[in-house]
């Protein structure tokens, strides 16, 4: 973390009077090259808020919010409670308490380092290791009301995204039955993915075309 990771995050979580702060991070890889992950367009000082679903909501467009632990900062009555998964617990564990939360922080600036180590779980060629992403977000599905469209469809879209980047590794690998799976999912959700007028064109391309690319799965 930088030197001013804990002060300014406090900051912020006062400033905005929320209960979780976070702020930006950058990818370190073991050889020294880094690279910031988004926000792109806004600048470093940019601040903002949003309820704790609202903040679930844009965690899932992978637009402010992000599903790591380690860029938050939280008030101590603030619950997070971290499931039993290889890959995932972050997402679970950030979705539940934002959305048992009143309001969620965020700046921009890129107080944490998250090291990119070959070998670890989230870049392992283990094929049950690739195929728990998948199934970590269906379990955030679970946890979301149907009631709310505007969510449930956020969240349907980071379900199939998963998806599709899972298949796009498992496939080469002939794991027959995780393809299997992946393409009932692709197929129940992919009407609701259609629909949903903040899905990236490509999303929707790519939903549509692996019917075809694994239709004979069907």
């Amino acid at each position: 973390v930088k030197p001013m990771y804990l002060s300014v995050l406090y900051e912020t979580l006062e400033k905005e009077n929320a209960d979780i702060a976070e702020c930006a991070y950058v990818f370190a890889w073991e050889n020294g090259e880094t690279k910031r992950t988004k926000n792109f367009e806004f600048p470093e000082e940019y601040v903002t808020g949003h309820s704790g679903r609202d903040a679930v909501c844009e965690m899932m467009y992978a637009r402010i919010h992000s599903p790591f632990c380690m860029c938050k900062l939280f008030r101590k009555e603030v619950k997070v409670h971290f499931p039993k998964l290889k890959i995932g617990e972050d997402l679970l564990a950030m979705c539940d308490a934002f959305l048992h939360v009143k309001r969620v922080a965020f700046c921009n600036q890129p107080l944490y380092l998250y090291l990119q180590r070959q070998g670890s779980a989230v870049h392992s060629e283990d094929p049950e290791k690739i195929f728990e992403t998948v199934h970590s977000a269906e379990r955030l599905m679970e946890m979301i009301d149907p009631a709310d469209r505007e969510l449930h469809q956020a969240a349907s879209y980071f379900l199939v995204d998963k998806c599709l980047k899972a298949l796009m590794r498992l496939y080469p690998m002939k794991q027959t039955d995780k393809v299997k799976r992946i393409a009932a999912i692709l197929k129940a959700y992919r009407a609701e993915v259609q629909a949903n007028p903040r899905a990236p064109k490509i999303i929707k391309m790519n939903c549509m075309l692996s019917r075809f690319g694994i239709g004979s799965l069907y």
